[in-house]
Protein backbone atom coordinates (compact mmCIF):
# COMPACT_ATOMS: atom_id res chain seq x y z
CA UNK A 1 0.00 0.00 0.00
CA UNK A 2 1.27 3.18 -1.27
CA UNK A 3 0.53 6.84 0.42
CA UNK A 4 -1.67 9.40 -1.66
CA UNK A 5 0.35 11.94 -2.98
CA UNK A 6 -0.44 15.50 -1.41
CA UNK A 7 -0.97 15.95 -5.74
CA UNK A 8 -3.71 13.62 -5.84
CA UNK A 9 -5.81 15.52 -3.22
CA UNK A 10 -8.20 18.94 -3.99
CA UNK A 11 -5.80 21.71 -1.70
CA UNK A 12 -8.60 21.60 1.27
CA UNK A 13 -7.98 18.17 1.85
CA UNK A 14 -3.66 18.10 2.51
CA UNK A 15 -4.60 19.17 6.50
CA UNK A 16 -6.74 16.01 6.37
CA UNK A 17 -4.35 14.33 4.21
CA UNK A 18 -1.06 14.97 6.88
CA UNK A 19 -3.23 14.61 9.80
CA UNK A 20 -4.66 11.33 9.22
CA UNK A 21 -1.05 9.81 8.12
CA UNK A 22 -1.45 9.60 4.33
CA UNK A 23 -2.46 6.50 3.67
CA UNK A 24 -6.11 5.77 1.92
CA UNK A 25 -7.28 3.24 4.61
CA UNK A 26 -6.77 6.25 7.20
CA UNK A 27 -7.38 9.08 5.14
CA UNK A 28 -11.03 7.80 3.35
CA UNK A 29 -12.45 6.95 6.46
CA UNK A 30 -15.74 8.55 7.72
CA UNK A 31 -14.58 9.76 11.35
CA UNK A 32 -11.12 11.23 12.80
CA UNK A 33 -11.97 8.54 15.36
CA UNK A 34 -11.90 5.45 12.98
CA UNK A 35 -8.54 6.78 11.30
CA UNK A 36 -7.06 6.82 14.73
CA UNK A 37 -7.92 3.38 15.03
CA UNK A 38 -6.78 2.52 11.65
CA UNK A 39 -3.40 4.56 12.55
CA UNK A 40 -2.82 2.46 15.60
CA UNK A 41 -3.77 -1.03 14.41
CA UNK A 42 -1.19 -0.09 11.71
CA UNK A 43 1.82 0.81 14.17
CA UNK A 44 0.94 -2.18 16.57
CA UNK A 45 1.23 -4.52 13.42
CA UNK A 46 4.30 -2.99 12.15
CA UNK A 47 6.24 -3.53 16.07
CA UNK A 48 4.75 -6.74 16.30
CA UNK A 49 5.15 -8.79 12.63
CA UNK A 50 7.47 -6.11 10.79
CA UNK A 51 9.92 -5.18 13.27
CA UNK A 52 11.13 -8.79 14.52
CA UNK A 53 11.68 -9.81 11.19
CA UNK A 54 14.63 -6.65 10.82
CA UNK A 55 16.67 -9.14 13.78
CA UNK A 56 15.97 -8.67 17.61
CA UNK A 57 13.08 -9.87 19.38
CA UNK A 58 11.69 -6.92 21.52
CA UNK A 59 8.54 -7.13 22.76
CA UNK A 60 5.67 -4.73 21.28
CA UNK A 61 5.65 -3.03 24.44
CA UNK A 62 9.02 -2.35 24.67
CA UNK A 63 9.58 -1.28 21.15
CA UNK A 64 6.53 1.69 20.46
CA UNK A 65 8.05 4.05 22.90
CA UNK A 66 11.58 4.10 20.54
CA UNK A 67 10.25 5.56 17.60
CA UNK A 68 8.62 8.28 19.41
CA UNK A 69 11.67 8.23 21.83
CA UNK A 70 13.49 9.56 18.85
CA UNK A 71 10.96 12.13 17.69
CA UNK A 72 10.67 13.55 20.83
CA UNK A 73 14.93 13.96 21.00
CA UNK A 74 14.48 15.42 17.40
CA UNK A 75 11.35 17.86 17.82
CA UNK A 76 12.07 22.11 18.25
CA UNK A 77 15.70 21.42 17.47
CA UNK A 78 17.78 22.50 14.74
CA UNK A 79 17.62 19.48 12.53
CA UNK A 80 21.36 18.20 12.76
CA UNK A 81 21.57 15.15 10.15
CA UNK A 82 24.69 14.10 11.69
CA UNK A 83 24.08 11.24 14.02
CA UNK A 84 25.07 11.45 17.86
CA UNK A 85 27.95 10.38 18.77
CA UNK A 86 27.95 7.81 21.57
CA UNK A 87 30.80 7.45 24.50
CA UNK A 88 33.41 5.01 23.71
Amino acid sequence: MHPIDGLEVPAEQLNPLWVRGGFPDSFLVASDRASQRWRQDFIRTYLERDIPLLGPRISSRNAAPLPLKHLYSISSTVNNPAPKRRPA
